[in-house]
């Protein structure tokens, strides 16, 4: 019911603890299913969240291989949004660089071949 709906949004803006335990503090949302012929884009979601993680389509790119020859590799587009309010610039930088570093070594898929 509408009034229900109201009545929890209203609490929820004003209590950033209730906020917090029913909606936590990262969202994750995957726009790229949506994407066909589109190859890359920009989201900019408003949210509540302080951590926003978008994931978009996978494209092909000309890039120069391991072995020094181009050829084309798949890329991941990805938007990580975060609120400064809530997480300043330099530890974001420093979880911006592991999580790209998690990314490029496949980190957590060892587990995905032996299964």
């Amino acid at each position: 019911p509408a009034f229900i709906r109201k009545l929890v949004w209203w609490w929820s803006r004003r209590s950033p603890q209730f906020r917090k335990d029913s909606m936590g503090t990262v969202h994750v949302t995957a726009v790229g299913m949506f994407a066909d012929g589109f190859d890359a884009g920009w989201a900019i979601p408003v949210a509540p969240w302080p951590l926003i993680l978008t994931i978009g389509t996978i494209s092909k790119r000309l890039q120069r291989m391991p072995d020094g020859e181009d050829g084309v590799a798949e890329f991941i587009n990805l938007t990580l949004t975060i609120d400064h309010d809530v997480v300043d610039g330099a530890p974001a930088t420093r979880f911006l660089v592991h999580f790209k570093q998690l990314l490029e070594s496949g980190d957590g898929l060892e587990s995905f071949r032996s299964a």
